[in-house]
């Protein structure tokens, strides 16, 4: 297999040789400086016996050049004579140097961004040739890699801070150098400048709450940023709330207000708004927050008006916030039976808010068995743990299905009972007249 390839190769370089008139050269591309060159002149193949030399070197076909330096980038020049035949052909000898890390700037450094900008890092390597190749690493390049301009897009949260290396690679030809090439590295750490990820955050004092009270507390706050945002602006639409009290820490800026009872008792609720400034890039945060907010209410019954419970449930409609979700049923009697029964565990109840800004609350109550309940007037007990209401209801009178037998049975007997006393009567009133009729006879 050896021997074959070198029958192929010997045959494609007599193929390239031959016919040609002028001198042959094989020499290298590029010579690392410091480094030495060899170049070798040969005649064309019909010129028999011919003379090689290089111009102002020893006669010898080959060219030795050592420790080679950049300002030998030159023409050498070969001559070939011989049976009539004289000609020439000349060599650029090219020395191939650097690069190296003290001409190799990389940067800038430092950019504005919110996360949507795109910017370029650029990589210059000075003091080389040829020119090289160049290799980033640590981000992620979104045009060739290979260039010395890099066009990346930086996360504000992922890539601020991190390290970006751009290495310089020595692009001469000579096989030895290519396993081996001269190159050159330089890092720089991205500083990035950049507002807030997230939009501000609107959260009363007490967290997991949805309603506020007389003495909360309401925060917005605005985190992250480099630097932080410049200032927080809360504002409510419930005119009682004033001054805000601005709070700034290492990773945060909030705004705050402390809701009063004159707030709390001249409106229902209220919507608040929350943004800030960023004067860095003012256009880059344009976040805002909004949150509607209801006041704490107590349970407040609506109508008096005593419900009937049909078909095993009633409805109901109440103003309270937050939503009712404690009950407690009592029996209040009829004419024969006793006052004050606990009778909750046999009704089931609920109540649902119409709208996150209104405190209008519709409960729903039915009973688990109906037929079970005795008739007469009820009492729900609503509350929602700031305070409870009542709600009147009631059952019709109906008798029960034993009471309706026991009735049953009653009248019967009674009507029996006259039925036999009338026919008693009629028999004792025949036999009274038949009496008396006798006795006229006689």
């Amino acid at each position: 297999m050896k021997l074959f390839c070198i029958i192929l190769i010997c045959s494609q370089w007599l193929s390239y040789i031959i016919g040609r008139e002028n001198p042959l050269l094989f020499c290298p591309d590029y010579v690392p400086e410091h480094g030495s060159a060899r170049c070798i002149c040969a005649a064309p193949p019909h010129v028999l016996k011919p003379f090689i030399y290089w111009l102002q070197h020893p006669p010898s076909p080959i060219l030795y050049l050592t420790n080679v330096r950049r300002w030998q980038n030159k023409n050498y020049t070969c001559l070939v004579t011989g049976n009539g035949y004289q000609a020439s052909a000349g060599y650029i000898l090219r020395v191939a140097y650097g690069p190296s890390v003290e001409h190799l700037t990389i940067g800038p450094s430092t950019f504005v961004t919110n996360g949507s900008q795109t910017f370029n890092l650029t990589c210059n390597a000075t003091d080389v040739y040829p020119p090289p190749k160049y290799r980033w690493s640590g981000i992620a390049c979104e045009n060739e890699s290979s260039e010395n301009v890099c066009t990346f897009r930086p996360n504000p949260v992922t890539d601020d801070q991190k390290n970006v290396t751009c290495t310089a690679v020595g692009s001469y030809g000579d096989r030895k150098y290519w396993k081996h090439p001269r190159q050159a590295s330089k890092q720089l750490q991205l500083n990035l400048t950049h507002p807030p990820s997230k939009k501000p955050t609107l959260q009363i004092q007490v967290r997991g709450r949805d309603y506020i009270q007389r003495g909360d507390k309401l925060t917005c706050t605005v985190a992250g940023g480099k630097p932080l945002v410049d200032s927080v602006h809360l504002h409510c639409t419930n005119p009682d709330l004033r001054g805000e009290d601005e709070e700034r820490s290492e990773l945060s800026v909030s705004s705050s207000v402390t809701v009063t009872s004159a707030a709390v008792n001249t409106m229902m609720g209220m919507t608040c708004f929350c943004k800030a400034s960023w004067k860095t890039r003012p256009e880059y945060y344009q976040f805002m927050s909004t949150a509607v907010y209801l006041f704490a209410r107590a349970p407040r019954k609506l109508s008096d008006k005593a419900l009937e419970m049909t078909n095993g449930g009633i409805s109901f409609t109440l103003g309270a916030h937050p939503v009712p979700d404690i009950f407690h049923f009592v029996f209040l009697g009829n004419k024969m039976s006793t006052v004050g029964s606990n009778l909750s565990e046999m009704f089931s109840s609920s109540c649902t808010q119409k709208s996150e800004a209104e405190y209008l609350v519709t409960c729903t109550v039915t009973s688990v068995n109906i037929s079970e309940l005795p008739p007469g007037h009820y009492k729900a007990s609503v509350s929602n743990g700031l305070g409870s209401v009542d709600a009147a209801f009631f059952i019709h009178n109906k008798v029960p299905e034993g009471a309706v037998k026991l009735w049953t049975v009653v009248i019967g007997t009674i009507v029996g009972i006259v039925i036999t006393a009338g026919i008693a009567i009629v028999v004792v009133a025949i036999f009274w007249r038949k009496r008396q009729n006798r006795r006229t006879s006689d």
